[in-house]
């Protein structure tokens, strides 16, 4: 294998874009702290998703086609400690995702706080999800309620056509033109009178 390799060129926290190629690094358990070998920068607790430009990938294929990286180091809160081999092996295209794992050896000492702290991680990652899927469900509840509401005209009435509306405390009141007589209804404030009242 050649000894030379690509150094990351950049670290983000959100997916990359399409026209890049990623490398996500897992740690076993999860939570590890990830730097890369040799003073390179550090990439944070895993999962750490690591982004390079395809073009300079090109310049670090090995005989068999793939793209040499620079290897990581792991450090867990139990101290414990394992490296990758010096050069990550990316057998693929130049603008593909790849995945790296890197496991704690279980024989060091208080595996348990490192399984403490990955469950720890875990719970947030739940807790987050939960946050975003109430934040997105009533971002839905506030649009539906702000959209216009068809009313359907009444059997054997005309349809009275909207002119004017104003707040009054929690409600908005719409006023409405039948055949030249004045017809109001009412709907909570954040809602928009529709455009036809039965």
């Amino acid at each position: 294998m050649p000894a030379r390799f690509l150094v990351v060129s950049s670290v983000v926290l959100a997916a990359g874009c399409a026209n890049q190629a990623r490398l996500t690094v897992i740690t076993e358990p999860a939570g590890g702290y990830v730097t890369q070998q040799g003073g390179g920068p550090t990439l944070g607790t895993a999962p750490a998703v690591i982004v390079y430009e395809p073009r300079q990938l090109e310049a670090f294929r090995d005989g068999a086609g793939c793209y040499l990286v620079r290897g990581v180091e792991v450090t867990w809160v139990s101290g414990a400690m394992a490296r990758s081999e010096p050069s990550i092996r990316l057998c693929g295209p130049s603008t593909g995702s790849y995945t790296y794992r890197v496991a704690r050896d279980p024989t060091h000492p208080n595996l348990e706080r490192d399984l403490q702290f990955a469950a720890q991680l875990a719970g947030i990652a739940y807790q987050r999800a939960q946050a975003d899927a109430a934040g997105m469900a009533a971002a839905a509840a506030l649009l539906q309620a702000t959209r216009p509401q068809q009313v359907a005209p009444a059997a054997g009435q005309p349809t009275a056509f909207f002119r004017r509306d104003y707040v009054s405390g929690f409600n908005r009141v719409c006023v409405y033109d039948r055949l030249g007589s004045e017809y109001v209804i009412t709907i909570p404030a954040m809602n928009i009178c529709p455009l036809q009242a039965p």
